[in-house]
């Protein structure tokens, strides 16, 4: 039963979007509105669901994090619960870091850097020659 009402939460939340958009509503009207949804259902782990999923898809991550920051540190009987769903929000946030992170480039030698090397090398050896043959 649980996992049908994330469901049509997500549902409900999607067509919200599509309308809002298409409507030309901008993306911080758009968490206004999840952000009173959110409220009015606080102890609703879906809705905490649905909010962070509407601040993900809008590309405003910070701006839901910072709404729970602000409960955390002005609103005691709520701030442990915010804190929690700043924490879930961070977890989320670096996941979806990890997702979209390309591979690190193959570091390659170039030219310059073999003949810096050779020249490096035939200096010391120059150098050491010339401390052991010297006068």
């Amino acid at each position: 039963m649980h996992v049908v009402s994330l469901k049509q939460a997500c549902a409900h939340l999607c067509h919200d979007l599509v309308v809002a958009y298409a409507s030309g509503v901008s993306p911080t009207e758009l968490v206004d509105e999840a952000w009173r949804r959110l409220e009015a259902r606080w102890h609703d782990a879906d809705a905490h669901r649905a909010f962070r999923s509407t601040c993900a898809s809008l590309g405003k991550l910070d701006e839901a994090a910072r709404r729970y920051r602000q409960v955390a540190e002005s609103d005691p009987v709520r701030a442990a619960s915010a804190r929690t769903e700043l924490e879930a929000l961070m977890a989320e946030a670096l996941a979806s870091l990890a997702a979209t992170r390309s591979p690190r480039p193959r570091r390659t030698r170039t030219p310059l850097f073999f003949v810096a090397l050779s020249l490096a090398t035939v200096l010391v050896l120059g150098a050491l020659w010339a401390s052991l043959h010297g006068s």
